[in-house]
């Protein structure tokens, strides 16, 4: 029996995360801290002693800009991939011109009153279309060669490893409840993941 492991990295420290001005969100970049984990990240992962056989990052500048020392060292063009992008719960139209306290407050409204179906505004997603992404990513792991490594978001993964224990999320308390789950684990920027696909047995494993 073949085992393939897959390693996931969330992007280092964005201007989202230190509080800066609001973006659209694929536009979020990185910090010049976010610039020096994701360097800080690469001398780490140097010490598995691992090649990744592909890079994959996100549609947002974020995840991209952690990649790029990676695609550097190993001389590997990173390829986007859709299924990789976060959760966008509020409409830029509606946080481009209040302040960082007031988009917090809104986020976190966002998730005690979550629907399946609800979109904030043009440009946001509704849940349904986030979990759909994660679900998809699912269905396809056994495309992916071992070692592959993907570059991408705190809150997607935690959907990610959700779903993988076969969690259901049908309504607004399911939603909830995934949100406690997210929420406590460990996710700091540039934290790393390793799957391990053996046949049906998918187990999701924090690293660092």
């Amino acid at each position: 029996m073949t085992k393939t492991s897959l390693y996931f990295i969330r992007h280092g420290e964005s201007l989202a995360n230190a509080g800066g001005a609001p973006l659209p969100n694929a536009d979020i970049p990185l910090t010049d801290k976010g610039h020096q984990q994701a360097l800080h990240r690469l001398k780490q992962w140097q010490t598995l002693g691992i090649s990744p056989s592909s890079i994959y990052h996100s549609d947002m500048c974020r995840t991209k800009q952690t990649a790029l020392p990676f695609c550097t060292h190993y001389d590997i063009q990173a390829r986007p991939l859709g299924l990789l992008n976060e959760l966008n719960t509020l409409a830029f139209e509606h946080i481009k011109d209040i302040s960082t306290d007031a988009r917090r407050q809104m986020n976190a409204h966002w998730w005690q009153m979550a629907e399946l179906d609800h979109k904030d505004g043009i440009g946001a997603d509704s849940f349904r279309e986030f979990l759909d992404r994660v679900d998809s990513f699912i269905s396809q792991i056994h495309q992916f060669d071992d070692n592959t490594l993907f570059f991408g978001h705190g809150i997607w993964l935690g959907l990610f490893g959700y779903r993988l224990m076969n969690l259901p999320i049908r309504h607004h308390d399911d939603i909830r409840r995934f949100r406690q789950y997210q929420t406590s684990l460990p996710m700091h920027n540039t934290a790393l993941y390793r799957l391990d696909v053996q046949n049906t047995t998918k187990s999701l494993v924090w690293m660092d």
